[in-house]
């Protein structure tokens, strides 16, 4: 019989952690790294200098993303089919939704947002998650949505 003081013990400290606790740590990290990428994106959109430390949390955020796709994968070995509807069951409708909203507003008021412009084959390649040149000429190869670049990457991985 077990009582509740066996149940409170301490984990083995040499026995690595599994589950979602395991992530905890490194997400902390990944939220950090999230959070240096609004700063920079926020620093360029107030007109400050871009400062190239708040730029490395994209490299850092990605590359602790991978690891947790990858931490995850391990435990809970999925198809490449699997994997692939997943993500586009979580990613997908939050995307498209943004997106049309952003349709929207380059219909109805296309004043406000002075990243883009409406071009059909813009709009269409960016429902598709490919890049393709923005009709703002300075925007380079991004979607509508324009932090939504990310997302043209991932969904190659």
């Amino acid at each position: 019989m077990t009582n509740s003081a066996d149940n409170a013990r301490a984990p083995d400290p040499g026995v690595p952690p599994k589950g979602p606790t395991a992530l905890i740590s490194i997400q902390y990290l990944r939220g950090v790294a999230a959070l240096g990428v609004v700063a920079w994106h926020a620093q360029g959109q107030a007109g400050l200098v871009e400062t190239r430390v708040l730029q490395a949390g994209i490299e850092v955020f990605f590359i602790v993303s991978g690891y947790v796709m990858w931490l995850i994968l391990t435990e809970r070995p999925a198809s490449p089919g699997t994997f692939l509807m997943k993500r586009i069951a979580r990613v997908v409708p939050l995307y498209w939704t943004l997106t049309t909203i952003i349709v929207i507003m380059l219909l109805v008021a296309p004043g406000l947002l002075q990243s883009t412009r409406f071009d059909a084959v813009h709009v269409v390649m960016s429902y598709l998650f490919l890049p393709w040149p923005n009709p703002v000429a300075e925007a380079g190869l991004k979607p509508l949505m324009i932090p939504g670049r990310t997302l043209n990457y991932e969904m190659f991985f």
